[in-house]
Order: C-alpha cells, then sequence, then structure tokens
C-alpha cells in the first residue's frame, strides 16, 4: 500500500511539481507537518526518487521551514522505530488530529483574518501536542484496563488470553512481556481468566499480596476487602502468599482458596457448585443459603454502592436467590423480592428496611 502510495506521489510530483512547489514554498512550519503528502514523502520516500530529491532541494533552500519539519518528523520517527510503533499506527493517530483541528478551523468565520490565523495557529499547535502525545503513548510500558460501577469488559490480551473483568476492576499488563519473557498482570477487582498456554512464557497474576503462577487454565480471581480469592476450574496453578507461606501452593481444578489479609488467614476448600463463583462473568450473581451481608458486599463492590440499614439483623438472613447483572434497578428488584425487603436510595447510598 505504502508502496504504491509513493508511485502515486512521484507521479503527481512529475506532472505538477511547479503547483505543488509553489504552494509548497508558501508553507509555515505547521503547514508541513499537518501535509500528509509531505510527511509521507519525508518519512518514507526511497532516496532514488530522483523527482522527490529535486523537490526536497529547492524547499530547502527556498524555505526553512522544511528542514525544521523534517527534523522534527525524523526525530519522531526514529523515536517510534526504538518503540516499535508501526507506521500505520503512527499517521492514523497524526490523521485523525489533523482532521479534527482542520473541521474545527473551517468552521470561523474565514473573513475574519484575525480570528482564521489565531484557530489556525491554535490548530497547527494542537497537532504538534498530539504528535508529543503519541510519543507518550508510545512509550508506555503497561497497558491498564479498567470498568466502572456496574460494567464488565472482555479483554483480548496481546499473547491471545481472554479475561472477562467484573465491576469496579482494573487490570494492569506488562507490555514489554516478549523481551522478558514472561508474562505478568496486576488485578484489582475481580477477573476470570482463560489463559492461553505458550511453551517457556509463564503468566502471573499479582492479586494483593498473592501471587499465581500460570501455564495455561482458567481461573477466576477476586481481589477486594483485603480478601483474594482464587478458583481453579481448569488446568493447574500455583500461588504465593506474601509473609505466609514459604513455598508454592498448587491448585487442582475445583479447588478455591481464600487469603484474609488483616488476619493473615489462608483457607483451601473444594467447590462442587462452580456456577455460584463464576456466574458473574454470564451476567448472573447466584446465591444458595448466604447470609445478606455476603450479598450486600458483593453488589456495593460491583455497583459501587453505599448500605446502611435500620436493622443489623437483616444481615444476618440467608438469602437463596440469582441475581442478573444487567443493570443495578433489576440486580436491586431481585434482592428486594428475595428478601421481602425495602431500599431506600439517595445518591449512592441505599437504606435497608423491612418491608412492612
Amino acid at each position: 500500500m505504502l508502496l504504491y502510495y509513493l508511485k502515486q506521489s512521484k507521479n503527481r510530483l512529475m506532472s505538477e511539481r511547479g503547483t505543488n512547489i509553489s504552494k509548497w514554498i508558501k508553507y509555515d512550519l505547521y503547514d508541513f507537518i499537518e501535509d500528509e503528502e509531505i510527511r509521507t514523502n519525508i518519512l518514507h520516500a526511497d532516496e532514488s526518487l530522483a523527482e522527490w530529491n529535486q523537490v526536497r532541494n529547492i524547499l530547502r533552500e527556498k524555505n526553512p521551514h522544511f528542514s525544521h519539519a523534517e527534523k522534527i518528523l525524523w526525530d519522531l520517527q526514529a523515536y517510534f522505530n526504538k518503540m516499535g510503533i508501526s507506521n500505520q499506527e503512527i499517521e492514523e493517530k497524526i490523521n485523525s488530529r489533523v482532521i479534527q483541528y482542520r473541521q474545527q478551523s473551517a468552521k470561523v468565520n474565514t473573513k475574519n483574518k484575525t480570528i482564521r490565523i489565531g484557530v489556525r495557529s491554535a490548530a497547527a499547535v494542537l497537532v504538534l501536542v498530539a504528535l508529543l502525545f503519541v510519543i507518550k503513548w508510545s512509550s508506555r510500558t503497561h497497558d491498564v484496563y479498567q470498568t466502572g460501577n456496574g460494567e464488565q469488559m472482555l479483554v483480548e490480551l496481546p499473547d491471545a488470553t481472554k479475561v472477562h473483568l467484573n465491576g469496579n476492576s482494573r487490570l494492569v499488563w506488562n507490555r514489554n512481556w516478549k523481551s522478558d519473557g514472561f508474562r505478568q498482570v496486576a488485578l484489582e477487582g475481580e477477573g476470570y481468566f482463560e489463559v492461553e498456554k505458550l511453551k517457556n512464557i509463564p503468566f502471573d497474576v499479582q492479586a494483593d499480596d498473592v501471587t499465581i503462577h500460570v501455564l495455561g487454565t482458567v481461573f477466576n480471581v477476586n481481589t477486594r476487602r483485603q480478601t483474594t480469592k482464587v478458583f481453579l476450574e481448569e488446568g493447574k496453578i500455583s500461588l504465593k502468599v506474601k509473609d505466609v507461606i514459604d513455598e508454592a501452593m498448587e491448585l487442582k481444578p475445583g479447588d478455591n482458596v481464600e487469603y484474609n489479609a488483616i488476619h493473615k488467614k489462608l483457607d483451601k476448600t473444594e467447590v462442587v457448585k462452580v456456577e455460584e463463583l463464576v456466574g458473574w462473568k454470564d451476567g448472573l450473581l447466584i446465591y444458595r443459603q448466604e447470609p445478606l451481608k455476603r450479598v450486600i458486599e458483593d453488589v456495593s463492590d460491583i455497583y459501587g454502592k453505599k448500605f446502611q440499614w435500620t436493622d443489623s439483623s437483616l444481615l444476618d438472613r440467608n438469602i437463596t436467590t440469582t441475581i442478573p447483572l444487567s443493570d443495578w434497578s433489576m440486580s436491586a428488584m431481585a434482592i428486594q423480592m428475595a428478601m421481602n425487603l425495602d431500599f431506600e436510595e439517595t445518591n449512592d447510598t441505599i437504606i435497608i428496611k423491612e418491608k412492612d
């Protein structure tokens, strides 16, 4: 595609060289950076393209802004190459910003020269800011995925691993995994992992004080309220708990480990009904004779709600129900119907009362 574009550019230069040179000689620095054809030729034109070399020499002689634009674009290109960012990705980001600010400029009354020049200059400055933004974006060492209240997200990582994030959760991925020789994520909240098995490239999940070492498997991690829960559905994982166990603990499918950081307590149980732990990724919270306190904590973590109650004994009542996670109103209705309760909601605070 690029080769085709350069050939087309060469043909245009041959047929319209005089017109283009007349236009380019009047360019300022920002004009050169905004012009897609100029950028393409500066960054990608072959030295053997005699027509472009001729035009370049004329522009260097007639317009000093051209040499400055060359230096800026070459410096950016060197940085992008170092960071491994593709030319296509760079062009797409720059072009989107250029189009955006040209559209803004076009809305201004063109009869008012002062305003036109001011907006034009502002747009040009913002294009340069966009270039600097791309530098900062490309030099990041980690990717961050985050969900808000009641939001779920399916993330496919560059290694083909899939992570389902529950509401109010945050996942940080190490972008340098290939050069580092290992894959690593940090999780806050809850995530369901389907890890792609890659030979000799392990996968680690950091969840507060718990480190989970994975080769290729399916498991759920919930790290909230200073408690980390790890459930293994398929495959094999091992985990370490900082300052608690010296050797890694190996889990088999069906194992559920819960670590409380406050009490430094580690419990391991076997799960029979998997859907009660991982049903959330399919949009359902499933409870079988669980105290209302646990239900309230779960929905509070997912939706970012605060709960108060007129009678604390309500929290000890057991509940058996399935709560849809489609939206808060549906979830609230399911809890109220299952427990014969009334919710009084003000902003994000809910007062729980027993229904009259």
